[in-house]
């Protein structure tokens, strides 16, 4: 059900060696439940032990719309444990 993401997930940073399957299939599961927030996971930047920001929806395109927020483990689940931002692209590089 989540795996048919059309989109490659990129996950990186300092501490993206401590990133497990199971870690990104409860992010991917909380994006899932909530109709707040863009969908696919695109990228997944773990700057902190336990705790990664998330970017979602689209980014590829002039106009596309993305969300941006944190996720922390607590007590063994993620949680996502900020503000959910969203923004426009308004400039794309080559």
């Amino acid at each position: 059900m989540l795996a048919s993401c059309a989109t490659p997930l990129d996950f990186s940073g300092p501490y993206s060696s401590g990133l497990t399957k199971g870690d990104v299939e409860q992010i991917e599961f909380l994006v899932f439940q909530r109709s707040d927030i863009r969908k696919p996971v695109f990228r997944i930047w773990v700057d902190r032990p336990n705790s990664a920001l998330v970017q979602t929806g689209r980014e590829s395109y002039l106009g596309d719309i993305m969300n941006e927020f944190r996720v922390t483990k607590q007590r063994g689940r993620l949680q996502i444990t900020s503000k959910i931002s969203e923004a426009r692209i308004v400039v794309i590089a080559d």
